[in-house]
């Protein structure tokens, strides 16, 4: 089976580039790698211009070009991420629909990725843009290194190839305001640069504001940075200090030219309207700080579809990932997730026996030795219903065994203790009963992988249907065994009456 290899593609309002974009993308697939299977994955931010017929066009005419359509535009950020999170390939490409990621680099991304780096990015050497804008990206990127705690990379917008284990971290990743670059910073492997020159766009105007790019350099500035936010205890301890000396100075002078030094109110409105620049600046700070809380404690979804195109019939490839990822869930969890349950009980369980049976040899020990009475000690079956000696009559009765219990009575504890430590083994059996059941789910689950390999053309939903009915079926299997095996335990002897 072909390697896949996904490209993700988000839009607004690219009329002028879909159709060449396509165009260019199958050329170099067929041309430049034919090894690879592909697909192309448009996701479109609900374009005001016929974008969207132009997709659903060529959707209809190769299968390879699939689509997602927004039901509104959900920005830059959170649109990308979500597309990247439904492709499903060995390897994912994000590139933007206006030519300035050059296609062309996607050969050399690919043959890096064989030769071992799992993450390929395209990085700028310059850009045809304004002087202006250059500037204010210069500043951006140097700030953000400087008061960020992960080291992000310059000059990369998320251009790039991504193997499929970091696009799985990004899907396991719920953040309704994903940083995308700070993700490929922060949770990334081994990083290989590839770098190029970013030309114009081929058509069409730039949706990027400069409200818009203000949006997204705080998104990073708060989503991977506290030092900001110190930085107004550092300025208000050094401009407490500055006052104190300032009002420390104008002090001796007043005292030293007490008739003519006059300090006027030009420093006094000067310290006014300088506290409170610094107090708006770091409230504004705190603000931005509290909406970036604000959007994740609402746990909005990133995306909400109005539509997707040649998704239904999904190459196997697709179900093939979902199971993996359900298998390496139930692997990870040693016995969680098909026998949820029982692993988070098993420790316990396994402290309880061990007590169990040291308490057992402990007063059966006691019970033989005559170190003290024990606290209930089982009557024999064949004096049922008769009242039990007490000491004083068992020494009036037993000469040579005065101050001793009868010997039934020592014999029973010894039985009890007996009975407790087989208790305590059948405990641990059934426990190593689970182990051997939790492994004979997650060596169901490899099976249903390779059945799925073996297939060509099942649904994706059906497969993640089968998987999710197999583990609740392995769920309630795990609940029936903890309670038969509560239900079958031999009940603690000293606590009969």
């Amino acid at each position: 089976m072909k390697k896949l290899i996904s490209i993700v593609i988000p839009t607004y309002n690219e009329e002028g580039n879909v159709d060449a974009m396509t165009d260019t993308l199958t050329q170099i697939m067929h041309d430049e790698l034919p090894e690879y299977d592909y697909e192309i994955i448009y996701i479109d931010n609900l374009s005001k211009d016929s974008t969207r017929d132009r997709i659903r066009a060529q959707c209809e005419e190769d299968r390879h070009v699939k689509a997602i359509f927004n039901a509104k535009n959900f920005g830059t950020v959170r649109s990308p991420v979500y597309g990247l999170k439904q492709a499903y390939g060995d390897c994912v490409i994000r590139l933007n629909a206006d030519f300035q990621d050059p296609p062309a680099l996607i050969p050399e991304m690919v043959r890096q990725w064989e030769a071992g780096y799992k993450l390929v990015i395209g990085v700028k050497n310059k850009s045809k843009e304004k002087l202006v804008m250059k500037a204010a990206r210069k500043i951006y990127y140097w700030f953000l290194g400087k008061v960020s705690e992960v080291g992000h990379i310059k000059n990369f917008t998320g251009f790039g190839l991504y193997d499929k284990d970091f696009v799985d971290i990004v899907r396991s990743i719920h953040d309704p305001a994903p940083y995308f670059r700070g993700m490929v910073a922060e949770f990334g492997y081994k990083i290989k640069p590839v770098y190029y020159d970013r030309p114009e766009r081929r058509s069409g105007k730039s949706s990027y504001s400069f409200y818009s790019m203000y949006d997204f350099a705080m998104l990073g500035v708060t989503s991977y940075s506290k030092f900001v936010m110190r930085m107004a205890t550092f300025a208000g301890a050094v401009i407490g200090m500055l006052s104190f000396a300032v009002a420390l100075v104008y002090l001796v002078l007043k005292l030293i030219h007490w008739d003519w030094f006059r300090s006027g109110i030009a420093p006094l409105t000067f310290g006014v309207f300088f506290l409170g620049g610094v107090q708006l600046f770091f409230i504004g700070l705190l603000g931005e700080y509290i909406l970036s809380i604000n959007s994740r404690v609402l746990d909005r979804p990133l995306v909400v579809e109005e539509e997707r195109i040649n998704f239904e019939n999904g190459s196997p490839r697709r179900g093939i990932r979902a199971a993996d990822a359900a298998a390496a869930r139930l692997k990870s969890g040693s016995a969680q997730g098909a026998y949820k349950g029982i692993g988070a009980e098993r420790p316990k369980a396994a402290e309880a026996a061990g007590n169990m049976e040291q308490a057992a040899r402990t007063e059966g020990v006691k019970a033989k030795e005559g170190a003290g009475r024990p606290a209930r000690p089982k009557r024999p079956s064949g004096i049922s219903g008769r009242k039990l000696p007490s000491p004083g009559q068992t020494r009036s009765k037993a000469g040579a065994g005065a101050g001793r219990w009868p010997e039934w009575t020592v014999d029973a504890a010894a039985g009890s203790a007996k009975e407790k430590v087989a208790a305590a083994s059948s405990v641990e059996a059934a426990l190593a009963a689970d182990e051997r059941e939790a492994a004979s789910g997650t060596a169901e689950a490899a099976d249903t992988v390779d059945t799925l390999e073996s297939l060509k053309g099942f649904d994706a939903l059906d497969a993640l249907e089968a998987m999710e009915a197999s583990e609740l079926q392995k769920e309630e299997a795990a609940e029936e065994l903890t309670a038969s095996a509560a239900a079958n335990a031999p009940k603690d002897p000293w606590g009969e009456e």
